[in-house]
């Protein structure tokens, strides 16, 4: 009897395993062109924003400045949908710009590749 059940308890953390990584593709989507450069702008504002004079801005600082933006300037006007619906999607949106030397996440700060 206790081996059925810890051979059921190992098919149960099996299949949590599998729906972790099921989500967790689901989860991260492919950031388009318009988005990277909506951002890489916004990034640059933020940066002015705070005097201009450096290439790092926080994580914080930029999702606040978007969350503030009026809803029109956050749609992206060939989906009409929001460019970002969460931080989480805007960190996902800087670890693909990473990969095209736009920026970079370092910890809280986003450093901007000129």
């Amino acid at each position: 009897m206790p081996n059925k059940k810890l051979k059921k308890e190992t098919v149960s953390e099996e299949q949590e395993v599998r729906n972790l990584f099921s989500n967790k593709s689901k989860a991260v989507e492919e950031v388009g062109v318009l988005t990277k450069r909506f951002l890489y702008k916004m990034f640059d504002d933020v940066s002015k924003a705070h005097g201009g004079n450096t290439d790092k801005i926080s994580l914080n600082d930029a999702w606040r400045h978007y969350f503030g933006m009026d809803q029109n300037m956050q749609t992206n006007s060939e989906t009409n949908k929001p460019y970002l619906n969460s931080k989480e999607e805007m960190k996902n949106a800087i670890q693909q710009m990473e990969a095209d030397d736009l920026c970079m996440l370092d910890g809280d700060q986003i450093i901007l590749m000129n």
